[in-house]
């Protein structure tokens, strides 16, 4: 059997390919404390679904292990889900997947031609010993098409990575990049954003933060602006526009982001 978006995996070595596994309800549920409804969701969302694992041994790349968390071993979960699949039923998945598997997972769920993208680091328990939470929330988000340089950024490459936690964080950061990509640049500043690396998963979150707050309060002044049809008051309107597309310039140019490719 053959995944159905297996082409959208091109940027991972031919043997974690060869060496992906079928994950069946069965199985899925069995590592999920999941509850009727939960069961349900699995049941009703997900058509389809397949493991990758990422280890020393197949992409050449060390663990990494101090007091404070543990990557020996990176998991890649491909899931197609049927296309009735709502948002909120995508999040409670991310949920699931995310909290269950005790391992740095990157959650990749598709819907039809939509790829719902997920990741949150981890580190070991203080209060429970041998167990793994969260370290953060996780960072999620949504594309159609995926971007060709986002996928570029995501390959294990043993001579640009210093460790598996190096390849986790720097797919973490690849997000915030895609999220920060997907604002509605053209319609706001007339031209496209290049893809950017954040360099930090802590400042790609903060410019997410940043970013996403200006073009909610650019798109709210611009809907305004369309309603109106008083001329002083279409004038104030235009006026705080421009500021707010100032400060996303101002904004953008100071990111400690790298362009991509670069």
């Amino acid at each position: 059997m053959t995944p159905v978006l297996l082409h959208e995996f091109e940027w991972l070595p031919e043997n974690v390919l060869n060496g992906r596994t079928f994950l069946t309800k069965t199985s899925m549920l069995a590592s999920m404390p999941a509850g009727k409804g939960d069961v349900t969701l699995i049941n009703r969302n997900i058509r389809s679904a397949w493991a990758l694992s990422l280890r020393p041994d197949n992409v050449g790349i060390p663990a990494y292990e101090d007091e404070q968390c543990a990557y020996n071993e990176l998991l890649v979960i491909q899931a197609e889900l049927w296309d009735e699949a709502t948002s909120p039923s995508i999040s409670r998945l991310q949920e699931m997947f995310h909290r269950s598997i005790s391992y740095p997972l990157f959650l990749w769920l598709t819907r039809s031609s939509t790829h719902f993208l997920s990741a949150v680091p981890l580190r070991h328990s203080r209060a429970e010993k041998d167990k793994e939470v969260w370290d953060g929330s996780i960072t999620r988000t949504h594309s159609l098409p995926l971007v060709p340089a986002f996928q570029a950024v995501l390959p294990p490459s043993s001579s640009h990575t210093e460790n598996l936690r190096d390849l986790y964080f720097r797919w973490i950061r690849a997000l915030y990049g895609l999220m920060i990509h997907s604002l509605p640049w053209k319609e706001a500043l007339g031209q496209l954003q290049p893809f950017f690396l954040p360099t930090t998963i802590e400042a790609g979150a903060q410019a997410w933060g940043s970013l996403s707050a200006l073009f909610a309060e650019w798109k709210s002044l611009n809907a305004q602006l369309n309603r109106e049809r008083q001329p002083n008051h279409r004038v104030m309107l235009g006026n705080k526009l421009f500021d707010v597309r100032e400060q996303i310039h101002s904004l953008t140019e100071s990111l400690p982001f790298r362009a991509f490719p670069g």
